[in-house]
C-alpha cells in the first residue's frame, strides 16, 4: 500500500469522527441556545410541584432537564425557543393553587388551565402587558371552593381578549368595561357561577365584546345599554338580583343568545325587531309585564322561555316561526286565544300553562318534530285535538280546562309516554293504551269517563303514577290498574258504576 492510500484509510475515519464532533458541538449550542431562562422554568416547575403531578392526566415531558422545557407537555414557546409564552392544560385533573411567580412572567400570552381545581387566591396580572387569553375556571356548574378573593384588575391589559374564572368562589365587583386603559380588546368575558357583587358596569371601553357571561353570582342594579354592542354573541346575566328594566336589543344583528332569567326586572318586554340571528331568549321568573311581542322580527329563533312573569295579553302568531323549537309561557296571565300552531315544522315544545287562555286547542296533527306540548290550568273549551302523525310526541297536557268530548285515539302517537288531561268534562270510554309501550303515567281523573277500562300488561306503566277517579267506569277487577295507580281496588274512589243510574234520584 503506497503512503498516499496509507493516509486516505487514516485521514477518512478521522473526517468522519470530526464531522460527528462538530455536529454534535452544533446540535449543542442550538440546544443551549434554546433553552428558557431559569426564572421561567423555575415558573414551570412551580406549577409541577405545586399541583399534584401524580394525578395529571398527562405529565409528558414535565421536569425533565434543562433546555427541554419548550418540548413539555401543555408548554409553548416563541418561535425561537428563549421564552415561554404558553400554558395550555385543559381537563388535565391538576390541582392546587396558582404559582407565585405568575406576575412576573411578562412574556407570557396565553395562561389557559381551563377545567382543573383550584386554591388560593388569584395573583396580580398587571405585568403581563403581552397576555391575551386567561382562563382558571374550574369543572362544573356550581359555585365550589376553588379560587377566592377578588378578580384582578386588568387595567393595562390591552391585548386581553378572553377572560375565563367561571365556577370558582370569587368576590367583589366585576371589571370596569368602561374604562380606556383596561382590556379593550376583550371578546369574551366569563365569570359564572361565583359570588360576585355590585353592578354591571357599562360596556364602553369594550367595543369588542362577543361573549358575556355572569350568571349565578350576586351581582344586583340595573343593566347598562346594550344597543351599539355590534358584535355581542352571547349576553347570560341569570340568577343574579338585577333590576329594573331589560335593555333594547332590537336590531342588535350579531345576538343569538339573551338569558335574563331568575332575576327582579320588571317593566315591559323589550321588542324583538330586527334581530336576524336571534336563537334563544329566556327571560322567565321575572316581573315582566305587558303583552309578549312579536316573534316575525326573529326568524331564526328556536327556543323562548317566559314563564313565571306577569305578561298578560294574547301569545302572538308563531306561523311564520319556521324554526322555532320551543315555546315555553308557563306561569303568566296570558289572555286570548291560541295561535295557529301547524305548518311549524322545526316546533319540538309548546308549553303555555297556567295562564288565561281561551278559545279551542289548534290543530296540532303531523307536526313531525313536537315532543312536548302543555296547555293545563288555561279557560280553553272544545275538544282535544286529533292526536294524528305525531311519531315524537312525548308529553301532552291539557289538565285544568273545560275540554268536552271524548279522548282521541292514541295510537298514532306511539311515543307517548305522558298524558294528563285531568279536571275537564270529557266523556267517553278511555281509549285502548295496552299497546302503548312508552306509556309510563297515564291521568284521566276527574271527568265524566265511563265504560270498561281497557286492559294493559302488567307493570307496563309507572308504579302508582296513574289516576283514572274520579269517573264512572266499571268497577271491574284489575291488578295492572291496582299497580299502575297505587290504589287497591283502583276504582275505590270513582263514582260507582250504579250512582250513574241513581245520580238523579232514580228509583
Amino acid at each position: 500500500m503506497s503512503r498516499f492510500s496509507q493516509f486516505l484509510s487514516t485521514a477518512r475515519p478521522l473526517r468522519v469522527l470530526k464531522a460527528g464532533l462538530y455536529s454534535l458541538l452544533a446540535a449543542f449550542a442550538v440546544w443551549a441556545q434554546a433553552a428558557v431562562p431559569p426564572s421561567e422554568r423555575a415558573f414551570l416547575l412551580e406549577i409541577y410541584t405545586g399541583m399534584y403531578p401524580q394525578y395529571w392526566f398527562n405529565t409528558n415531558g414535565w421536569n425533565g432537564p434543562a433546555g427541554t422545557e419548550c418540548s413539555w407537555y401543555g408548554v409553548r414557546c416563541d418561535a425561537a425557543g428563549e421564552h415561554v409564552v404558553g400554558i395550555e392544560m385543559v381537563d388535565n385533573n391538576m390541582y392546587g393553587p396558582l404559582p407565585a411567580s405568575l406576575p412576573a412572567q411578562t412574556q407570557l400570552k396565553v395562561f389557559n388551565l381551563r377545567a382543573n381545581y383550584f386554591t388560593g387566591t388569584i395573583p396580580s396580572l398587571s405585568a403581563l402587558t403581552e397576555l391575551e387569553v386567561f382562563e382558571v375556571s374550574q369543572l362544573g356548574i356550581q359555585p365550589s371552593p376553588g379560587l377566592s378573593g377578588p378578580l384582578p384588575s386588568l387595567t393595562g391589559l390591552s391585548r386581553l381578549w378572553r377572560f375565563n374564572v367561571g365556577v370558582n368562589s370569587l368576590s367583589g365587583p366585576l371589571p370596569d368595561f368602561s374604562d380606556p386603559n383596561g382590556a379593550t380588546a376583550m371578546r369574551e368575558f366569563i365569570a359564572a357561577a361565583n359570588y360576585l357583587s355590585g353592578s354591571i358596569p357599562h360596556f364602553d371601553a369594550v367595543p369588542n365584546l362577543q361573549r358575556f357571561y355572569v350568571n349565578r353570582n350576586r351581582l344586583v342594579g340595573t343593566l347598562p345599554p346594550l344597543q351599539g354592542m355590534t358584535n355581542l354573541e352571547v349576553f347570560v346575566v341569570s340568577e343574579n338580583a338585577l333590576t329594573g328594566p331589560l335593555p333594547a336589543i332590537d336590531g342588535m344583528q350579531r345576538l343569538k343568545w339573551f338569558y335574563t332569567f331568575d332575576n327582579q326586572f320588571d317593566r315591559i318586554m323589550p321588542s324583538l325587531n330586527d334581530l336576524p340571528a336571534l336563537e334563544e331568549l329566556n327571560v322567565a321568573r321575572n316581573r315582566l309585564e305587558g303583552q309578549i311581542p312579536a316573534l316575525s322580527g326573529a326568524p331564526q329563533l328556536t327556543q323562548i322561555y317566559l314563564y313565571e312573569n306577569r305578561l298578560t295579553g294574547p301569545l302572538p302568531s308563531i306561523a311564520a316561526n319556521t324554526v322555532l323549537g320551543e315555546l315555553n309561557a308557563t306561569d303568566n296571565q296570558l289572555t286570548g286565544e291560541l295561535p295557529a300552531l301547524q305548518g311549524n315544522a322545526q316546533l319540538e315544545y309548546f308549553h303555555v300553562s297556567r295562564n288565561r287562555l281561551s278559545g279551542s286547542i289548534p290543530p296540532i296533527a303531523g307536526m313531525p318534530m313536537l315532543a312536548g306540548f302543555g296547555v293545563a290550568g288555561n279557560r280553553l273549551t272544545g275538544q282535544i285535538p286529533a292526536l294524528d302523525d305525531l311519531p315524537w310526541l312525548f308529553d301532552l297536557d291539557v289538565s285544568g280546562n273545560r275540554l268536552t268530548g271524548t279522548i282521541p285515539p292514541l295510537r298514532n302517537a306511539p311515543r307517548l309516554g305522558w298524558l294528563n288531561v285531568r279536571d275537564n268534562r270529557l266523556t267517553g270510554v278511555l281509549p285502548p293504551v295496552g299497546a302503548m309501550h312508552m306509556l309510563v303515567s297515564l291521568d284521566v281523573g276527574n271527568n265524566l269517563l265511563s265504560g270498561n277500562l281497557p286492559s294493559i300488561v302488567p307493570m307496563s306503566l309507572m308504579a302508582g303514577d296513574s289516576t283514572l277517579c274520579p269517573n264512572f267506569f266499571v268497577p271491574a277487577d284489575s291488578t295492572a290498574w291496582n299497580d299502575a295507580t297505587g290504589v287497591n281496588p283502583w276504582h275505590r274512589d270513582c263514582a260507582g258504576y250504579q250512582d250513574v243510574l241513581y245520580a238523579d234520584g232514580f228509583d
